[in-house]
């Protein structure tokens, strides 16, 4: 949804620290089917993503290329789900609530890669576009939690 960065130069080099602060909402849905049913369900989540990131600029004059990467952390503000078993049985169909509170951390940590450019308009005026991938490594009983964001920012 929305997202603040500051990028801090390393020394006299292309290389930068970008550290950042995101607010993000999403929605997952996933059905499972087996023999005499299936569960579905729905997560949504609304989440703050602190990326600390290592980052390459090329020093192109108009269009700058870059690459980034590191560590990211994630608190879950909020995650609402619903989860729906249906069995059928003899032409019968039953639905069931699931209990499914606990399929997403309320924090997670993982790693972060990105690739994009930066575009000078004009004397201090920049647009660029960024597309991210994220990984949280699987946990006890949680599964394995992945990413793909693409990013647009401006400074005027």
């Amino acid at each position: 949804l929305i997202g603040s960065f500051a990028e801090v130069p390393l020394f006299q080099s292309p290389f930068s620290a970008n550290l950042g602060l995101n607010l993000s909402r999403g929605r997952i849905n996933g059905t499972l089917q087996f023999e005499s049913g299936e569960t579905s369900t729905i997560i949504r989540n609304t989440s703050l993503d602190m990326p600390l990131l290592i980052r390459y600029t090329s020093l192109a004059a108009k269009w700058r290329p870059y690459f980034n990467f590191g560590p990211v952390f994630q608190i879950n503000i909020q995650n609402q789900i619903t989860s729906l078993q249906t069995i059928t049985t003899d032409d019968v169909m039953t639905e069931l609530e699931l209990d499914s509170d606990d399929i997403i951390n309320d924090s997670l940590s993982g790693f972060m890669v990105g690739t994009g450019f930066i575009y000078h308009y004009k004397d201090k005026h920049t647009a660029a576009a960024e597309v991210r991938y994220k990984r949280f490594p699987a946990g006890i009983n949680k599964p394995r939690h992945n990413q793909l964001e693409f990013l647009i920012s401006y400074y005027l």
